[in-house]
């Protein structure tokens, strides 16, 4: 199980706003070495159940994996006090089938949303439904469609909203390919008055290594695509982005607007940025950022400074110190104040005996000495997951809740991207499909796969005591359709194939009883 990692670790991005210090530092410090990784875990839509190795972290905090592990719950609290609680449910192949959420209220548990995923034999997205509870059902709310192209590669990402009695078109992303897989086009539509209308399209080239060498902004305006910006990258003999331009579209034609500039040390990471802006037909100096890196990438010092007048001037700098196992222990900050380096901020980090990261704790130099500011605890299991996260801030009496971004990474190598000030994690054991039949402690009733479906899709169920059982559907009238099962089950998992040829599209309901044990759930025939 890979540890958390929270954006608070990397000298917390809230820290930033404090009214302590003349000068927001605090999004530049030993961490930015990760900007990139963030960026992509934190902005960009992805498949819940995609991996990301290329992206792993490594360093401030140790990504010691388990094999055996998979999310079962997740428990958020807020900094308000509310609290949510997400419940994952896998099929035999451990890809997550269905997602529900459900909030507090009072002391008990109560629904909110369900998503329920149906995957393509090779694992990635056929359709995604979200539901949202009414007070008694599920009521469908949203479907995405997914269609790929013969190499697997995404075609179209179809949205629809349930309307009275049937799904609507809302927006749509078709894209296009080149022979190698690199994405060309990405453009989105929206429907209105029963027809797409184009909104906004993405275009890009790339280079024979297919790194991308320009990426075009248009918007659709007056029945045409009209530019609005444009990036443009450039790279060494290693395909590091040592140049990239911005250019935005004015008067007919591209207008450079800014520039950074990239170099690298023999290790291959960064160690000099430079941002410029276009002035009067000439770059102007804006920004300079140069970090000294050990081996392993981490940065052991930075220094930025701002271009003014005609030199540089310093602005901010950090310097980190790491253990004997590269863990960084703690990252001064400090800023340029009349003409001298005066303390910012202190962080310091502590680490269990497995590498663990267990606590941050970052202090403001209030001009005499270091006031606390924003702490986060982890706690972990005997097998390296993470159980508990707690984030706080100090109110100058206190510590109190405070919301906070954490990354939570599972054994199957899926991240989750979770904002709250607390979270507790309970987890599945599931070192190989068969162990699955050990896990069941309830009787559960799991979402149709695939859903929707045509013409059969298959319905599994649990059973944690032998009786007899009846599995039921019912059409939207509530008239029997068909009968599933109707005899004495020994206690385990099942599964069953509802075979829909001979019916017609619509909304259908599938009801198991055994003993006291009832539920119903509805599933989606697409024909």
């Amino acid at each position: 199980m890979k540890n958390i990692i929270s954006l608070t670790l990397i000298i917390l991005i809230t820290v930033g706003t404090s009214t302590i210090f003349s000068q927001n530092i605090f999004t530049h410090n030993a961490a930015e070495i990760y900007s990139n990784w963030q960026k992509f875990a934190l902005n960009k839509e992805i498949d819940p159940n995609s991996t990301h190795d290329d992206y792993s972290v490594e360093g401030l905090i140790r990504t010691v994996y388990d094999s055996s592990s998979v999310i079962k719950t997740l428990t958020l609290e807020q900094e308000d006090g509310s609290k949510e609680r997400r419940t994952y449910f896998y099929n035999s192949d451990w890809k997550i089938i269905s997602i529900i959420l459900e909030h507090e209220s009072g002391q008990l548990w109560e629904n909110f949303q369900r998503q329920s995923y149906a995957l393509n034999p090779n694992g990635t997205i056929s359709f995604l439904l979200t539901e949202n509870w009414n007070g008694a059902q599920w009521e469908s709310y949203a479907l995405q469609t997914y269609t790929y192209n013969i190499y697997g590669n995404l075609t179209v990402l179809l949205n629809q909203l349930w309307g009275a009695t049937s799904w609507e078109n809302d927006w749509r992303h078709t894209y296009t390919y080149d022979q190698v897989g690199n994405m060309l086009t990405d453009t989105w539509e929206i429907w209105n008055n029963n027809e797409w209308v184009s909104k906004e399209k993405y275009t890009y080239t790339y280079n024979s290594s297919s790194y991308i060498l320009t990426e075009t902004y248009a918007k659709w305006s007056n029945e045409q695509w009209v530019n609005e910006t444009r990036n443009i990258y450039s790279y060494n003999n290693n395909n590091q982005n040592t140049e990239y331009i911005e250019e935005r579209w004015w008067d007919d034609d591209w207008h450079k607007y800014k520039r950074i500039l990239y170099e690298y040390d023999a290790y291959g990471y960064h160690n000099l940025i430079l941002t410029q802006f276009m002035g009067d037909g000439e770059w102007d100096n804006f920004e300079r950022r140069t970090k000294v890196n050990i081996s392993n990438g981490y940065s052991l010092s930075s220094l930025n400074e701002k271009w003014i007048e005609d030199h540089w001037v310093n602005e901010w700098r950090t310097k980190s110190q790491f253990d004997n196992n590269n863990d960084v222990i703690s990252v001064i900050g400090e800023s340029w104040v009349e003409n001298a380096w005066a303390n910012a901020y202190r962080a310091t980090y502590t680490y269990d005996i497995y590498h663990n990261w267990t606590s941050i704790l970052t202090e403001g130099w209030n001009g005499a000495e270091y006031v606390n500011l924003q702490r986060q605890i982890n706690t972990y299991d005997s097998h390296y997951n993470t159980l508990s996260s707690i984030s706080e801030r100090w109110d100058g009496a206190t510590w109190k809740p405070s919301n906070n971004n954490f990354l939570l990474f599972d054994s199957f190598g899926r991240f989750f991207n979770i904002q709250g000030s607390s979270m507790e994690v309970t987890y599945s054991l599931a070192t190989s499909v068969h162990d699955y039949d050990q896990l069941i402690t309830e009787y559960y009733l799991s979402q149709n796969y695939p859903n929707p479906f045509n013409p059969s899709t298959t319905i599994s169920y649990s059973l944690k005591q032998s009786g007899f059982v009846t599995l039921t559907v019912y059409n939207s009238l509530g008239q029997k359709v068909a009968d599933l099962v109707n005899d004495y089950k020994q206690a385990g998992n099942f599964k069953v194939t509802f075979d829909a040829n001979e019916l017609s599209s619509g909304i259908y309901f599938y009801k198991i009883q055994t003993g006291k044990f009832i539920e119903t759930k509805k599933m989606i025939l697409m024909k």
